[in-house]
This record gives C-alpha cells, sequence and structure tokens, in this order.
C-alpha cells in the first residue's frame, strides 16, 4: 500500500475452522483519531465492508463496553454474528493503550440471546503506542473460530480482498477524524463516557524516553517503519547513557576484584 507502513499476516489453522489476522501499523495520526472510528461502533456499517449491524448491548464507559456484530459477505454467501465484551487499559508512564475483546458467554451481561446467524467466538487485542501528536503504531491480533470449516473461497476472499481493504480503511479513517463534516469528529468533540480523554493522557509530545522500546524495535524489524527523527535520536542517547554506565560499573568490579585478590595473598 503506498505511503502507507504496515504488515498484515493472515492464517488459516489446520482445522480449517479457525482463522487469525496479525496487523502492524505505522499511522501518521494521533491515537484519538486512530481508534475512533473502531470505538463508536454506529459507524461502523458506514466503513466496515462487512458489517450489516453493529450496536452496543449494555451499560457502558471509559473501560469496558459490549456489543453485537452483524457481517455478511461473498452476496450473502456467508452471514454471521459476534456478541463480545471489550476491555481497555492505558499505561500513561509508558504512553501506550491496550484493548482486548472477547466473546460473552450467556448469563453475562450484554449477552445477546436471540441469534439470526451463526455465532462466531472471537477474541482480539489491539496495542496502540502513541508515539507523538501525530503517530501511532497499532498492532492488532485477531482470531474467529467458526462451528464450520472455512472454504477455500472464503480465504481466498480474506486473502486478497478484505485484509488490504481494511488496512487502507485504517489509514483513511484517521485521517477523516479530522472532518467536521465526517461521521466521527462529533463524537470526539462530545466524549460522552470520556474514552478519549483516556486516549490524551497517553499523547505527551516529546516524551520518547519511557516508551516500551523492545515492542517498538519489533515494529521496525517487521515494517520498517521510520519513527520521527527526534525521537529516534532521544532514545539511541539514552541507549548510549546506559552503555556508559554499564561499562563504568564493570570496571569498577573489575578493579575491586583485583584488590580483593592482592590482600588476601598478603
Amino acid at each position: 500500500m503506498k505511503n502507507q507502513e504496515s504488515r498484515l499476516r493472515f492464517k488459516i489453522h489446520d482445522n480449517r475452522s479457525t482463522a487469525e489476522i496479525l496487523a502492524i501499523c505505522l499511522i501518521p495520526h494521533n491515537v484519538v483519531d486512530c481508534m475512533a472510528p473502531v470505538m463508536e461502533v454506529d459507524t461502523w456499517k458506514d466503513w466496515h465492508p462487512l458489517c450489516n449491524k453493529h450496536e452496543r448491548t449494555g451499560p457502558f464507559d471509559a473501560y469496558r463496553f459490549t456489543s453485537h456484530f452483524e457481517q455478511s459477505f461473498m452476496f450473502g454467501a456467508y452471514k454471521g454474528e459476534q456478541n463480545t465484551v471489550t476491555y481497555r487499559w492505558v499505561n500513561e508512564t509508558q504512553g501506550f493503550y491496550l484493548q482486548e475483546l472477547v466473546t460473552l458467554e450467556e448469563g453475562e451481561v450484554g449477552y445477546f440471546s436471540n441469534p439470526k446467524y451463526t455465532r462466531e467466538k472471537v477474541y482480539g487485542s489491539v496495542l496502540c503506542i502513541a508515539m507523538g501528536e501525530n503517530q501511532t503504531i497499532i498492532i492488532q491480533k485477531f482470531k474467529n473460530e467458526l462451528p464450520m470449516k472455512i472454504p477455500g473461497f472464503i480465504e481466498k476472499f480474506f486473502m486478497k480482498t478484505f485484509c488490504p481493504n481494511i488496512i487502507k480503511t485504517l489509514y483513511d479513517n484517521s485521517k477523516n477524524a479530522k472532518n467536521p463534516k465526517g461521521p466521527f469528529y462529533k463524537h470526539i468533540q462530545e466524549d460522552k463516557n470520556g474514552q478519549y480523554a483516556v486516549l490524551r493522557k497517553i499523547i505527551v509530545p516529546g516524551d520518547t524516553q519511557n516508551k516500551p522500546w523492545p515492542v517498538i524495535y519489533q515494529c521496525q524489524r517487521v515494517v520498517g517503519m521510520k519513527i520521527d527523527a527526534e525521537e529516534e535520536k532521544a532514545n539511541v542517547a539514552k541507549s548510549q547513557k546506559k552503555k556508559r554506565k554499564s561499562k563504568q560499573r564493570n570496571l569498577f568490579r573489575s578493579m575491586s576484584s583485583r584488590f580483593d585478590k592482592k590482600r588476601s595473598k598478603h
């Protein structure tokens, strides 16, 4: 995808009924703009290529919500639905956001008891690392379990059509979130349940030293992404400082060891 730093892997398990998607993206927009389209479930039918309906099914706040999602594809050859609960956490110290999605079980708050289509089991995680006011790393992993074997034509559709389109949509939606006439801007400004205020806590301009760098370096290796020059410079300086301190400690230990040996001889 032109001008988009991303990688995506789609895998069908040997049982032919479980599919996994792993995506890593560097998006040139802040984490609020990146996540608003995902958080506002009522907008999904306007941008998600498979969505027929997505609505909340119970009480929600900035850290938890439940929803019911219906989808169809291949001109209605397949119709399915998902009933899930999403949990959210933020780490203000290291500047990242984590979201986990799991299937609701019967009897749990938000459970949708009258399914019309094939009920799917889905598990998903989204990790967002705020790299400044205009850069966000997003890592997504989803596993979908169907009560049937996945036909070859569906596998081909996901690999060739759906996966590339959904990544492109992620970039397009993030850009469109700042548009006052777009579907997301109003929700961001209203922030009825405080979820965007929570996300803004991890956007700290100029803060680079406290980021989860081991994860970021892995993303750079896989995707070949380039982070802001100032952030890279600051992190390199921090790394060099640690190396200097380490050398000083090793030198001190070596000198202490030699001194102790001389004393023992005497």
